[in-house]
């Protein structure tokens, strides 16, 4: 399920918001991003941030105007928001370890995770193509090129950041439900 799916308390309560942004991100590193979907889930995407600081968002997402339902994308991104689509972002969670690499390597490495998809983002999930399972794909792929050398597995950085999120989602609408703007954090891993 794509961000454009969530429930309504997910969306931003005040457009205002868009227009704040979280602490700067680094040069040549690498963040995941998580955004609530309904029943305790999340979109999950990378962000990209270069040498000189320009941005690219990279994720797996549904789409509307094709034959399948959901496809890999790669968008520039003008600056970091606490906004995407329309849905909040809960944090901005910075992968230690990363050894910032030319964005067409990136951008195949990512383009080959999935090869298809199906018709339904039901069928899709039923056969384990989600836009987490394909983000933890890329960092498989990014840990045996070499690209991200750690000591924890990326399993480990996935329970970590469904975890902190989750802690963040709560935060989120405690803020939303006193009517208070939710600033999304940069979080390092």
């Amino acid at each position: 399920m794509s961000p454009s799916r969530s429930n309504d308390i997910h969306q931003s309560h005040d457009r205002s918001q868009a227009g704040l942004k979280p602490d700067r991100l680094a040069p040549g590193s690498l963040y995941i991003v998580t955004q609530p979907l309904i029943n305790g889930r999340f979109h999950w995407s990378l962000l990209s941030v270069d040498l000189s600081g320009s941005i690219t968002q990279y994720q797996w997402h549904e789409y509307h105007g094709g034959r399948t339902a959901e496809k890999y994308s790669a968008q520039h991104i003008e600056r970091t928001s606490s906004i995407y689509n329309g849905i909040n972002v809960l944090a901005y969670f910075k992968i230690g370890g990363y050894r910032h690499i030319d964005q067409d390597h990136f951008d195949e490495c990512c383009r080959e995770v999935f090869k298809w998809s199906y018709g339904t983002v039901q069928e899709n999930q039923a056969n384990d193509i989600t836009p987490k399972t394909w983000l933890l794909r890329v960092l498989d792929r990014f840990v045996t090129g070499g690209a991200i050398v750690r000591f924890d597995t990326v399993q480990d950085l996935e329970y970590a950041v469904a975890t902190l999120s989750r802690y963040k989602e709560r935060q989120f609408l405690e803020a939303f439900l006193k009517q208070r703007p939710y600033i999304a954090p940069v979080m390092e891993l």
